[in-house]
């Protein structure tokens, strides 16, 4: 009796240790796949990331500005074939006096509304389409131009094995301003090659071209170019995308971070049950 006692009890054991690395497994695998998800910028996956920008020597004096992206996607399914991605992006700044070694200006930038429409492709392409409004919520004249714009964007994703890369681009005019003097056209471009490794890690890059038509010649662009490292993890139930970037301006305005970027990252992720 005691022997078949013990009998039951390595069994139970085995089969607990069994279940405990099939649930690890399983984990790990649906970690992974978040992560290339948390990649596609039209997935169908609801995302809460908030984006820590840390902008360095910037100015005459050598300034950082700091601004705090919190940037929501809500994917909405149309009909059979179509999705609409919603994505909003809510910067919260600390602005530094570039003419003194003192002084910032703290408050929200100007918010900027994009929504994609994308058709369900089959295969590893995905593409969408449809408008970028930018509304003035700037609290200061030195957050923001105070101007409405609105133009068209697009996206465009690939994913090939280990791989996915794609941009996400949009150009903003403002068509009624009659207190500015001159009318906002910008354009930006946030290119991003992603290689994924094992336990949903993964290594990239996704800088910000940002292009400024108005301004003079040599003060219009902004190109970045640098490396990022993401890790998709659970915090008890929640799954989390953690990152950390740093970005170096090849091209800058005279008064843009001769610095760089540090950029932190970390994204709450709800996937469909």
């Amino acid at each position: 009796m005691k022997k078949s006692m013990s009998y039951i009890q390595v069994f139970l054991l085995i089969l607990s240790v069994n279940q405990l690395v099939f649930s690890q497994e399983n984990k790990e695998t649906d970690n992974q796949d978040l992560a290339k998800a948390s990649q596609n910028p039209i997935a169908s996956l609801t995302t809460l990331p908030i984006q820590f920008n840390f902008n360095m020597g910037m100015g005459e004096y050598d300034r950082m500005q700091t601004v705090i992206n919190i940037q929501p996607v809500l994917p909405l399914t149309i009909g059979k074939n179509w999705n609409m991605i919603n994505r909003i992006i809510i910067p919260l700044i600390v602005q530094p006096d570039f003419n003194a070694e003192n002084g910032s200006t703290t408050g929200l930038g100007i918010i900027n509304y994009t929504a994609f429409f994308s058709p369900n492709l089959e295969g590893k392409l995905a593409i969408g389409f449809g408008p970028s409004l930018l509304i003035p919520t700037n609290s200061a004249s030195v957050l923001g131009d105070g101007q409405f714009a609105l133009g068209p964007s697009v996206v465009l994703f690939a994913g090939l094995s280990k791989w996915t890369l794609g941009f996400v681009a949009a150009q903003n005019w403002a068509y009624y301003t009659p207190n500015a003097s001159e009318k906002h056209n910008s354009f930006f471009i946030q290119y991003f090659i992603n290689y994924n490794l094992k336990k949903a890690w993964s290594v990239g890059m996704a800088p910000t071209i940002t292009v400024n038509w108005d301004a003079e010649k040599d003060e219009k662009a902004t190109v970045p170019f640098g490396l990022s490292v993401s890790k998709v993890t659970r915090l008890g139930k929640q799954p989390m995308k953690f990152a950390l970037a740093y970005y170096y301006n090849a091209i800058r305005p005279t008064m843009g971070a001769k610095g760089g970027q540090i950029q932190a990252m970390m994204v709450f992720l709800f996937p469909k049950k």
